[in-house]
């Protein structure tokens, strides 16, 4: 079998493309990657390792532009901390996509959809009224992956318990309303830890607090048995840019669990 190597999930990849769903019937999550191989190849010859579906299928809807070579669809492990779960979505809901790579999404999101007008115009105008207002949501994605590292760094010195692992969740609730939380972290000893991250230039209040609980209410009245653990005395973890009111110091200190709020000190403190 010719084939070109597996992309990895977070290196600055010329095709850093990946979907992420949810695979087989008890809606376990994984991440597909797309590696082309040769159309002579019958369906029966190609090789199933331990992360690979048995039977190749043709790109479609699901995959890259069927452009001359068959595509298989393989299960891949992430090599970084976060694994994204994604809610199972009905049969024509369209297909999304992320770039791994964040200095290509940059591009894709500030320079090439104003290319003209980068031609045309001083970039700094540019920057001030297209790129400022728009790069705290921008940062914000990037900055949920300092989550997981950060948390290992200071897990020992602060005595915290281990995490089984780093994801998130996306999704709608009952009502088919949009629906994320930025940190959902089962912990070994069966808790469910969740949390929000928060890119912005201010400290963040108690609204971000509450709105975190009503996330959690709503994903649980979907009927989602996470939800229900995570309610269910889980510890929450905050992360904000410009650190916390006290206000929602107050908010936090109330809560029946324990609550981690930290902010960019520490994110770069030694211990």
């Amino acid at each position: 079998m010719i084939a070109l190597p597996d992309l990895e999930f977070r290196d600055l990849d010329p095709e850093p493309v990946r979907r992420q769903g949810f695979a087989g019937k008890t809606g376990s999550p994984c991440t597909y990657a797309w590696s082309p191989c040769l159309l002579s190849m019958p369906p029966s010859s190609y090789p199933v390792g331990p992360y690979e579906t048995k039977r190749p299928a043709t790109a479609s809807s699901e995959g890259p532009p069927p452009i001359g070579p068959r595509w298989t669809r393989r299960r891949v492990r992430p090599r970084t901390w976060p694994t994204y779960f994604w809610h199972a979505k009905a049969p024509n809901a369209p297909t999304r996509y992320r770039l791994a790579d964040r200095t290509l999404r940059l591009f894709h999101v500030f320079v090439s959809p104003y290319t003209s007008l980068l031609e045309r115009s001083d970039p700094r105008q540019v920057y001030a009224q297209v790129v400022a207002p728009r790069l705290d949501t921008f940062m914000g994605l990037a900055f949920e992956d300092l989550v997981a590292p950060t948390y290992e760094r200071l897990r020992d010195p602060r005595v915290l318990p281990l995490v089984e692992r780093w994801s998130r969740w996306e999704g709608r609730d009952r009502s088919g309303r949009s629906l994320e939380v930025d940190v959902v972290a089962p912990l070994v000893d069966k808790r469910l830890m969740t949390g929000a991250v928060k890119y912005s230039r201010t400290p963040i209040g108690p609204s971000v607090f509450y709105d975190h609980l009503a996330a959690l209410q709503r994903a649980a009245d979907a009927g989602l048995k996470w939800a229900h653990r995570a309610m269910n005395d889980g510890p929450l973890i905050f992360m904000s840019a410009s650190g916390f009111t006290e206000r929602f110091a107050d908010a936090a200190n109330a809560y029946k669990a324990p609550v981690l709020a930290w902010s960019l000190q520490d994110v770069y403190s030694a211990a």
